[in-house]
């Protein structure tokens, strides 16, 4: 198992507005509460103890406590990883986000 990083950590704030900047849109990171996120899981059809549980797997990243960079990428594929800016601006070119 590899841990994938780019080659810079990024809040979601900043990924947001690097999406923002390259597509022309307006968006903005708007964090939501464990209980709002569960309660939008159980929504979908998400069984409770999954939503709970994935809820608390994935609460690092919103309190930026995920932010490291890993040789991942470097060990799985043998390259550098590409900086998030470059692949936005080429997912935006090949029609990523549009409306």
């Amino acid at each position: 198992m590899y841990e994938l990083s780019g080659p810079r950590a990024l809040t979601l704030t900043e990924a947001t507005a690097t999406i923002a900047a390259a597509t022309g849109r307006p968006l903005r990171y708007v964090p939501v509460s464990r209980e709002d996120f569960v309660a939008e899981l159980l929504e979908q059809g998400w069984p409770k103890a999954d939503a709970e549980d994935y809820a608390d797997a994935i609460s690092p990243i919103p309190r930026d406590l995920d932010s490291y960079i890993s040789p991942g990428v470097r060990e799985a594929l043998g390259r550098e990883p590409r900086d998030f800016t470059d692949f936005v601006k080429a997912a935006t070119e090949a029609g990523a986000w549009q409306p």
